[in-house]
């Protein structure tokens, strides 16, 4: 019953921080969103591997950080790459990013399963964890350097046509 209201739990805080996160996400840079997003992932995930007892009270603790982090990471993504697709072809380039979604979620589960296998049972968590720092490093490398290129630009005058 344990691991059933682990389940609960996730999903319990993932539906009431979608709203909440639909209206950060609606204030602020899409890319920052990706970055807090990820990280609230990275921080359930993590915390779930470093768990002695993945049964503990502090599990449900994590959980909650998961739930959240995962609705974050799933609404974040898709409201960056809903913002950055042109908008002729925007049908096509949100089926291939579900696509790249699907496939990932089966390489989580090979990988992680793997790991559980032949590792250690908090190994999917770890990778999870992994997965997620790694997406932060990306998000925050992305947001510097289009940071810089709209700052370059700043100063500029508008280009006029003849």
């Amino acid at each position: 019953m344990k691991a059933t209201f682990f389940y609960i739990v996730i999903q319990a805080f993932a539906l009431p921080w979608a709203v909440f996160f639909g209206i950060l996400l609606d204030k602020i840079d899409r890319v920052k969103g990706l970055m807090i997003g990820m990280g609230v992932a990275f921080v359930g995930y993590a915390s779930l591997g470093l768990l002695e007892n993945p049964l503990s009270m502090g599990m449900y603790v994590a959980a909650a950080f998961v739930g959240a982090g995962e609705m974050s990471s799933n609404i974040s993504a898709t409201s960056l790459i809903g913002k950055e697709a042109p908008e002729r072809g925007r049908g096509a380039v949100l089926g291939l990013f579900s696509l790249f979604g699907a496939v990932g979620i089966m390489v989580v589960g090979i990988v992680g399963g793997w790991l559980f296998d032949n590792w250690k049972p908090v190994g999917p968590f770890l990778y999870m964890a992994g997965s997620n720092a790694f997406m932060v490093l990306a998000a925050i490398l992305v947001f510097f350097a289009t940071r810089k290129a709209h700052d370059g630009q700043a100063g500029k005058p508008a280009a006029t046509t003849a």
